[in-house]
């Protein structure tokens, strides 16, 4: 799990995101508390029972998006429903490009990952919760805690085409064709010779295969007024996530079942 010169940017991105949001104003609030359970309002005697998240992560193996409902049952304790999805990368995914039109018909080919066979992406449903060690809730105070989810994952396998170079019987000519992996055109998908680039994102939707299986996180969790309408916090731990089988991610390279990455994520969203 070396953390690369792009995770490294991904993370400070969202460090200046984040502490850019910090200087907006938070509401103030109130925390009153019963014989029989806490209430937590805000500034306007709202009692706060619910909120509404979105997530922008970064881990070790790519990045992700989730959207998250809460229920608040006390000032320390929140269960969280999330559903998500994340992009995994395999550890040897070497972006490069390769001119083989070299002087005046040089025509910038595209970037392309050598022996890469399929995108793998995984959706995630869960269920988990935020406990606060801490009832801290001053102006701009710091609750910290931590979270944890979990749940079942659908991984979606979406094969990764590239362009390549085909020549004419007579060698006189050749056309450019995007293609996926096969056993037919191993000749041409794994010559550095004949790729010109890969030929994007949105190849390969109409062949996308599924693996299932299940997915954990848990971490420390920063929250900045976790008793404001506004919620801004900090999530950082380790996220695991299993399938049934082998996702053939590389040709080249051992393929793995599990997945074990180091993750930040940016929390944003509303409670009431």
């Amino acid at each position: 799990m070396t953390i690369t010169n792009s995770l490294k940017l991904k993370i400070l991105v969202l460090l200046c995101l984040f502490i850019g949001l910090d200087s907006l104003s938070a509401q103030e609030e109130e925390v009153v508390v019963t014989p029989k359970k806490v209430k937590i309002k805000n500034s306007d005697s709202e009692e706060l029972s619910k909120e509404i998240s979105f997530d922008v992560k970064v881990h070790t193996s790519g990045f992700g998006f989730a959207f998250n409902y809460g229920l608040i049952r006390s000032a320390k304790k929140t269960d969280m429903f999330t559903v998500g999805i994340v992009t995994m990368k395999h550890p040897r995914e070497i972006k490069q490009s390769f001119d083989v039109f070299p002087g005046p018909l040089s025509n910038s080919p595209k970037a392309f990952i050598y022996g890469k066979q399929n995108s793998f992406y995984g959706m995630h449903f869960g269920y988990g919760g935020k406990r606060y060690f801490s009832q801290k809730a001053k102006r701009r105070g710091v609750a910290v805690g931590y979270n944890f989810s979990g749940g079942p994952a659908i991984g979606f396998v979406k094969p990764y085409h590239l362009d390549l170079i085909r020549f004419t019987e007579d060698m006189n000519d050749f056309e450019i064709v995007s293609e996926p992996y096969t056993e037919e055109n191993a000749n041409l998908f794994l010559n550095i010779g004949t790729i010109y680039g890969a030929s994007g994102f949105i190849y390969g939707f109409g062949k996308m295969k599924f693996a299932f299986g299940a997915h954990a996180k848990s971490g420390l969790h920063f929250d900045w007024g976790v008793y404001n309408n506004f919620v801004k916090a900090l999530d950082v731990g380790i996220m695991i996530e299993g399938y049934h089988r082998k996702i053939p991610i590389m040709l080249t390279e051992d393929n793995k079942f599990l997945f074990v990455n180091l993750y930040l994520t940016l929390q944003l969203g509303k409670r009431s």
